[in-house]
């Protein structure tokens, strides 16, 4: 759940959003904000999702040292999901806010890198009444192999993930599907 910053960042690249400068101009390359709602759906469609969310999102020039292939992104979110169990209609809502930052990118060759991503954020659910069921705060690292595609764009392609650190307390990690079967039976 955590992760979808990220997922909003390379997304809003991957559409073109974000577009690059020459290397040699001042960091950061861009910083914008977005805002808006999106449905989607969670744990293979057991429940429906509606998010509001707001996003800043800060992409770093490539550095000499990544060969001018990997730019750094940043991003502080806030967002309001609302998980709805589509065969009962109960609802449970999750406000969270973070910053997830890229760090320690190390190149691995032909423009393929290794870096973590730290997520770090506080979670708050309330039931359908709007009282406080769960607090979540602290950070996920997450180690990826990312392919930049030598481009000397921002964006490419994730070819794996590997989380190797929670800190703080999180409930819900890994199980947030189990977690919504608790709070949000059929």
């Amino acid at each position: 759940m955590k992760f979808r910053a990220t997922v909003a960042a390379l997304a809003l690249v991957a559409a073109g959003l974000i577009t690059a400068v020459p290397a040699n101009a001042a960091a950061p390359v861009e910083q914008e904000t977005y805002e808006g709602t999106f449905d989607w759906e969670q744990c293979d469609g057991a429940y429906s999702v509606t998010t509001a969310f707001r996003d800043k999102v800060t992409v770093r020039d490539a550095t000499p040292n990544t060969d001018g292939q990997f730019f750094k992104f940043s991003v502080r979110y806030e967002f309001t999901d609302t998980v709805t169990n589509p065969e009962t209609g109960d609802f449970i809502t999750v406000e969270g806010k973070g910053v997830l930052v890229e760090i320690q990118p190390r190149a691995v060759g032909d423009g393929i890198f290794e870096y973590v991503a730290n997520d770090a954020g506080h979670y708050t659910y309330r039931d359908s009444e709007g009282n406080v069921i769960l607090r979540e705060s602290g950070s996920i690292a997450t180690k990826y192999v990312f392919d930049s595609e030598n481009d000397s764009t921002p964006g490419g392609i994730e070819l794996s993930e590997d989380v190797i650190r929670v800190s703080g307390p999180h409930p819900t990690f890994p199980g947030y599907c189990e977690y919504l079967s608790e709070v949000l039976p059929s």
